[in-house]
């Protein structure tokens, strides 16, 4: 049995390691309060990916589970997937737009769109499906850290959620103890941690002191910030010092963005700019790029300057709020420790260059799932019968979302990438929509099928059975969804075929 250290933080340390010829990733962390940085917990994340073992494809599958007392370690051994959505979203070669357009026009430029909305497609109905039966009856698990990093892909494209050691579960229940001791960090409805969550993925109203949420909301929040970065620009950063910091362009915040702003301080009515819509692809004006220097994918807010600089940024992309877009905002307990000068934000597609072009081709007709071998779940759509016409937008329905909609939303809205990340962006937390009716909506859009992993277990995941397919027909080659992954991840693949 070999061994290799491949992640040391300050909450854990993951290891990767050959068993039986398969390889494993074995976390390992403190099972002590006076070593564990709370709220990281992870007897409470074996005791809750016990609890969702085998239920979904879309959750990271507990092995094992190992309490060592005399280290008071605990170790959880989890399947080893090579790669995680971060690094997707790293490679030039996902995105819709060449890296250097020579201004070839034709079926190639039409390939290259057309493989990244295939993948872009698939990656967004697999995490809503998953994040919905989290959410779902009688699961009810908020993540609290939904981020690309937290987001692995196997070599067949099958996407899973890990890390739930700083998860939220509504009501815990009296047959899922993993573990022969307690969770580190318990908590109650009316103590929540509002340090959770990373970075440019975390929901405002964590950022005001509140120790009552939606959790459930808050990961919404997370979700739309994390699909958002599919479509952001890729940026080239490091170089001979490799200071990334000094390769953001200031110029490219859009801070003073005023669309209505005509005045100016010398009264000669002078109207401010618009900011420039972004690149697909920024690179550094001051310098020369160097073999050290690599893409990043921007987020959408901008998180490296602290708490306010978050919320700053949240205002300056979104518009600030008021009583109109955010009602209950005046409830949070720092709510007026600080004010912000208004901000009208920008238009949202400004931000993201690399938003689909349309409608993907050449996908084959709808293929219907097997039949469940057992009665489905209460969350669960029911199977289409053997007299049912073929599966179609409108035939299978989905789970509805029990979130009140914000002034005049409509109910079932026919979401775009675009409006679809801007309803899970809304400030007030209820009027965000929820996974299951995202994922109704997007099935409904009439937009094509959509191309899933070859071993996807059809018959256990209801929500996608309204309209799949596991090949890609084009160009004469039948393509799934491994070589769609692969034709992003060029130069990768030898690494998750170990």
């Amino acid at each position: 049995m070999s061994s290799a250290l491949i992640h040391d933080g300050p909450a854990s340390q993951v290891s990767r390691t050959l068993r039986n010829s398969h390889w494993l990733a074995v976390k390992s962390a403190t099972a002590t309060t006076r070593a564990s940085p709370e709220p990281h917990d992870i007897v409470k994340e074996a005791r809750l990916l016990a609890r969702v073992r085998h239920k979904h494809p879309g959750i990271v599958s507990l092995l094992s589970s190992q309490y060592d007392a005399p280290s008071a370690r605990v170790s959880l051994t989890l399947p080893f997937l090579a790669f995680d959505l971060a690094s997707l979203l790293a490679s030039p070669a996902f995105s819709p737009h060449p890296l250097v357009d020579l201004g070839f026009a034709g079926a190639r430029a039409d390939e290259r769109a057309t493989r990244f909305t295939v993948l872009a497609r698939s990656i967004v109905v697999q995490l809503l499906s998953a994040v919905a039966f989290l959410h779902s009856d009688p699961v009810r698990i908020a993540h609290r850290d939904i981020k690309p990093h937290n987001i692995r892909l196997d070599a067949g494209g099958q996407l899973q959620l890990i890390d739930f050691g700083i998860a939220w579960e509504e009501q815990r229940g009296h047959d899922d103890d993993a573990l022969p001791i307690a969770d580190l960090w318990p908590e109650e409805r009316d103590g929540m941690y509002f340090e959770v969550s990373t970075g440019p993925y975390r929901a405002p109203e964590l950022l005001f002191g509140t120790r009552t949420y939606d959790a459930f909301a808050a990961d919404r929040w997370s979700l739309g910030a994390t699909l958002a970065e599919l479509f952001t620009s890729l940026r080239l950063v490091g170089g001979e010092d490799d200071e990334e910091e000094e390769d953001y362009d200031e110029e490219d915040d859009d801070e003073d963005y005023d669309e209505d702003d005509q005045d100016d301080d010398e009264g000669e009515g002078m109207r401010e700019k618009p900011p420039r819509p972004r690149a697909p692809f920024i690179l550094p004006r001051s310098r020369t790029p160097s073999t050290r220097s690599r893409w990043v994918r921007d987020s959408l807010f901008d998180a490296r300057r602290g708490e306010l600089g978050l919320v700053w940024s949240i205002f300056k992309t979104l518009g600030s709020p008021s009583e109109e877009t955010w009602p209950s905002f005046s409830t949070l307990p720092d709510a007026s420790k600080v004010t912000f000068r208004t901000a009208r934000g920008v238009p949202l597609e400004r931000r993201l260059p690399n938003l689909p072009p349309g409608v993907v081709p050449n996908l084959p007709p709808a293929t219907s799932a097997p039949s469940p071998t057992s009665a489905p779940s209460p969350t669960s759509a029911p199977a289409p019968s053997s007299t049912s016409p073929a599966p179609s937008s409108t035939s299978v329905p989905a789970p509805s979302s029990t979130s009140p909609l914000p002034p005049h939303e409509p109910a079932r809205p026919k979401l775009t990438p675009l409006t679809l990340i801007t309803r899970l962006l809304a400030y007030e937390p209820a009027w965000r929509l929820s996974a299951a009716a995202a994922l109704e909506a997007v099935l409904d859009g009439g937009n094509g099928v959509v191309l899933m992993p070859e071993d996807w277990p059809f018959d256990r995941d209801s929500y996608v059975r309204i309209a799949f397919t596991t090949h890609w027909a084009h160009g004469g080659r039948r393509e799934t969804l491994r070589d769609v992954l692969g034709a992003c991840l060029p130069g990768r693949r030898a690494e998750w075929e170990v």
